[in-house]
Formats: C-alpha cells, structure tokens, sequence
C-alpha cells in the first residue's frame, strides 16, 4: 500500500472517530456557553493540542506504511544519533523510513509536551468537573502512549505491541476530544 494512501486512509478515520466522540458526548451533555478570557483561551489551546495529536497519528500512518518502526530500534537516540544522515537522503520525505520514524518522534514528544502543558494551565485555572477528569485521563494515556510507543519500537514492532500502539492512539484522540467538548 502507497504510504501517503494508508496515512490519509488512518486520517479519515481519526476524524470519523474525532467526529463519533464529540457526537456522543453531545447526546450526553447539554451544550454550554463557552466564556470568555480564560475559558476560551483553553479552549483553542485544547484545540491545537487536537490538532497535533491529528497529525502524530497521521505520520504514525507513514512509519507503518514505509515500515519505519522496523529501523532505527533503539530509543531515545536513533542508533546513537539524535538524526540520522539517512532522514536527510534524496528521496522524499514521506518515503524514506528514516526521515518518517524522525518525524513521528519528534511529534510525539510535541504532543506529550503540549499534552502537558494544557494539564498544567487546567490546574492553574482551577478546572473541576468533567473537564478536570478529562485532563486527567488525557495525561495518563499519552503517558501510556508513549511508553507503548517506545516498547514497540524497541521490539521491532511485534504484532501485538504494534496493534496496541494504534489502539492507543485512537484512545488518545478520543480523550483529546472529549477534553476540547468539556472545555466548551
């Protein structure tokens, strides 16, 4: 399969999932005002984070497409390299394993840290409720996803590992959703 294919395949269906989410929680819970000043401060912050958890799980695509987990199994340097020479090679980007699975890491660790900050700035803000508990969740399964993330890199990308991996990220854009729905 091409890899650009399978990634805009898995994106269509992040945003059909994304799309289910906030539909479920809507039946749930009655829309509310969203304020102003700081509530809608965290609002587009919590909207940028799903954003960028969106396209860590689309460059997720292109690593399984090009096979990208299968090199480069070491972790958090990339065999003794922060980047490889190979990211930098002739071939495009999206096609060369190296300059992927770099991608993917890098955004993954943006999304942890962004993930992290929107925690903390719901703390300072003093969030409760439903939103207090999204937050919560959304921290703890970017935590496991990560941990899943480097486990099945540094396996080689067992089956199992590797489906879980994907499961997590699904997991993950659901809580993102659900954080964005509560802050409302």
């Amino acid at each position: 399969v091409n890899p650009l294919r399978l990634a805009a395949h898995l994106g269509l269906a992040v945003v059909i999932l994304a799309a289910l989410v906030w539909y479920a929680l809507d039946s749930l819970r009655a829309p509310q005002d969203r304020g102003g000043g700081a509530a809608a401060s965290f609002w587009r912050r919590a909207a940028l984070l799903l954003g960028l958890v969106f396209v860590t799980i689309v460059a997720g695509g292109l690593v399984a497409g090009t096979d990208a987990g299968l090199v480069y199994n070491t972790f958090p340097l990339m065999n003794g390299r922060l980047i490889p020479a190979e990211a930098f090679a002739g071939t495009a980007w999206w096609d060369n394993p190296a300059a992927v699975q770099f991608a993917h890491r890098m955004l993954a660790l943006l999304s942890a840290l962004a993930v992290a900050a929107l925690w903390l700035h719901g703390r300072r803000l003093g969030v409760g409720g439903g939103l207090r508990v999204a937050l919560h969740l959304v921290l703890a399964v970017a935590a496991a996803q990560i941990a899943l993330g480097v486990l099945t890199l540094v396996n080689a990308v067992p089956l199992g590992l590797g489906l879980a991996h994907q499961a997590g990220a699904m997991v993950l854009i659901a809580m993102t959703v659900a954080v964005l729905h509560r802050a409302r």
